[in-house]
């Protein structure tokens, strides 16, 4: 086979599609996103969030060594154009670009087998959120300890902060429900109170803001509607507990879904880099076959329109793995953990 031949030949070469690669990374990193703000205490997700970053990682450096490969290899096809180039010359170039293809086809198959194993490590965990009584209590509060009450309001809203921060997970309260109790000094609160209380803690806050409401129009029991507001926060809360429950958990799944899916995209995509660099290390053998048939001092030249086409070909292949490398950086630091 002449070197015409093999031109011909590495026309026919399927580059890899880095723009289905970047979509699924882009895809995944935004599932992890979400489900993190559906579970953001959950460590096991945050650990597997971070593998798959590293993962990225890797393959953001893994298309900038691409890159430098490929322009190797524009530097051979435009060796074969000129001047005074010997055969020994692109033997020489043959050698090293023949011993890259085969590093390129061992990090790639690891690199496949990396992801195909971390995509059998996702075991996220579908628990159930504790109860979110708050939403009941501040009705109760507003119900139970009038506005016109302000050292007690005061005293029991400082008192509910500071029991409850210290349960962990937080979220900030609706500013409107303090505004109706604090109307002039709403906007000085930044209060942030968990989203987990116990019971006995629930029974606690209720009994003492009852106490207050009692104590202060001397009677020995709270209003009707009081009361059902009570008994709301402990039953009524559980049938909107379930709701969201139910809710986050079909988020979840869906957001699972779809990390599972897009992985499998890239472990498709590492099949056909693999494939890739499989085939252009056939090439260079054949083109080191060739060569070797032929007088180490005897100059080679081809017409430029011959390689013309193949030149541009990997050029811009160069450049797409550049682009790639800066923009899968850019999504590891976008969404970092």
């Amino acid at each position: 086979m002449d070197l015409i031949d093999l031109l011909n030949q590495y026309g026919t070469v399927i580059f890899p599609n880095l723009g289905i690669l970047q979509k699924a990374i882009k895809d995944i990193l935004e599932s992890f996103q979400h489900l993190r703000k559906i579970n953001d205490d959950d460590k096991q997700l945050v650990k597997l969030n971070r593998k798959f970053n590293e993962l990225v990682d890797v393959r953001a450096k893994e298309s900038l060594k691409m890159s430098g490969d490929l322009e190797r290899v524009v530097g051979y096809f435009k060796m074969l154009t000129e001047d005074d180039i010997t055969v020994s010359d692109l033997l020489e170039t043959l050698l090293v670009l023949k011993d890259v293809a085969e590093n390129r086809i061992i990090s790639s198959k690891k690199s496949e087998e990396e992801f195909v194993d971390f995509r059998k490590s996702i075991q996220l965990i579908n628990g159930i959120q504790p109860p979110n009584f708050l939403s009941a209590l501040w009705q109760i509060s507003l119900e139970v300890i009038r506005p016109g009450i302000p050292i007690l309001s005061t005293f029991v809203l400082h008192f509910i902060v500071r029991k409850s921060s210290r349960l962990g997970k937080t979220f900030n309260l609706l500013p409107e429900k303090i505004g109706s109790i604090f109307e002039e000094n709403a906007q000085q609160f930044n209060l942030s109170i968990t989203n987990h209380l116990s019971s006995s803690h629930l029974s606690f806050c209720l009994a003492f803001m009852g106490f207050g409401y009692c104590f202060y129009n001397r009677k020995k029991e709270i209003s009707k509607k009081a009361k059902d507001l009570m008994y709301a926060a402990v039953k009524g809360n559980r049938l909107t507990t379930r709701k969201n429950v139910a809710d986050n958990k079909e988020e979840r799944k869906k957001s699972e879904e779809k990390i599972s899916t897009k992985l499998q995209v890239i472990s498709t995509y590492l099949e056909t880099l693999t494939q890739f660099w499989t085939q252009q290390f056939n090439i260079y053998e054949l083109h080191i076959n060739a060569l070797k048939s032929m007088d180490g001092n005897v100059n080679i030249r081809l017409q430029k329109n011959l390689a013309a086409g193949i030149i541009e070909k990997c050029t811009e292949e160069k450049n797409n793995s550049q682009e790639c490398y800066l923009m899968l950086k850019d999504y590891v630091y976008e969404y970092s953990v």
